[in-house]
């Protein structure tokens, strides 16, 4: 019964005091409409983009490919771009000669350009500016920046890669020049040509000596002076061969490392798929009007309504 009559008292207030509290609501309307108008508060517009990395520009990092890319979206290096391509200290309405100039224009920026991964791994580019072409230019330029600015560093990590893999190539092909030239040397004075061929000739010929005079013959004597000597010398001149067979092989594939590596600084490519293309928008994103408007008056019926209450208890 308590809770009826509270409610039934409550009824009556509001029915004893309509004229005012739709007078407040009227007023809070009013209010609230033309202090959310274009004239206080100025309507932006939201242009959304989704993109897909496609390469990796990093191949050592442990990041995935989508938070390598956020990380360039997210560089101050792009940032600035931005803000110099589209005069955003103007748009901003920050003077250039204000001391902090870049960090309230930087901070400006950030609260309007919203750059995140969603579930499925791709970046959401949000961009919010009082014009809708200039909002979807923007999106659509932070993508052919941040593309830029992976090609840039994808080719400058394999322009080092070349670096180094060419100056490793000079190296191994001075040391295979200094073996060539020691082995022409050691040839031309014990003349060895082909080892594994004169130990088979040598033996051929050592056998047929045998079979022609004996082991005791000059001949057989000679043969096998000669092989003796051959196994002196050969074992040297077969280590430096294969030595020089090694760095060849060296040279061959490191080669092949560094004409790719050269192709890949070189390469044209795109790093970024995109998935949702930027668009200027046709209706404001904010400020939502209608629901400023009815905050305003449900907060203004609910102060009236507790103003009023007092008033009227105290006059009775």
């Amino acid at each position: 019964m308590e809770n009826y009559f509270d409610n039934r008292r409550l009824l009556q207030l509001l029915l004893k005091w309509k004229l005012h509290l739709g007078i407040i609501a009227v007023v809070a309307a009013v209010l609230a409409a033309i202090f959310t108008g274009p004239a206080f508060i100025h309507p932006k517009f939201r242009s959304t983009a989704k993109v897909y990395p496609m390469l990796d520009v990093r191949t050592f990092s442990d990041e995935s490919e989508t938070e390598q890319m956020l990380e360039f979206f997210k560089s101050t290096d792009l940032k600035r771009r931005m803000v110099e391509t589209f005069d955003l200290g103007e748009v901003y309405r920050v003077s250039k000669s204000y001391p902090y100039f870049w960090s309230t224009v930087l901070d400006r920026y950030d609260k309007n350009v919203d750059i995140r991964k969603t579930e499925y791994q791709a970046v959401q580019i949000s961009v919010l500016d009082e014009e809708p072409l200039r909002a979807s230019d923007m999106a659509d330029s932070l993508i052919s920046f941040c593309d830029s600015k992976m090609l840039h560093v994808y080719r400058q990590r394999y322009r080092e890669y070349a670096k180094t893999s060419g100056m490793e190539l000079k190296n191994l092909m001075a040391q295979r020049d200094s073996l060539v030239k020691d082995l022409t040397h050691y040839s031309e004075r014990t003349g060895l040509l082909d080892y594994p061929e004169q130990v088979k000739e040598a033996a051929r010929g050592y056998m047929e000596a045998v079979v022609k005079g004996g082991v005791s013959s000059p001949s057989s004597r000679e043969v096998k002076k000669d092989l003796e000597r051959l196994g002196q010398n050969g074992i040297p001149f077969w280590q430096m061969s294969e030595e020089l067979e090694g760095r060849n092989m060296e040279i061959d594939s490191l080669r092949t490392y560094h004409h790719w590596a050269l192709s890949q600084a070189n390469k044209e490519a795109k790093f970024a798929r995109v998935v949702q293309k930027p668009f200027p928008a046709d209706r404001k994103y904010r400020p939502k009007r209608t629901l400023i408007v009815l905050l305003s008056v449900l907060f203004a019926l609910s102060i009236g309504t507790v103003v009023i209450a007092f008033v009227d208890r105290k006059n009775s």
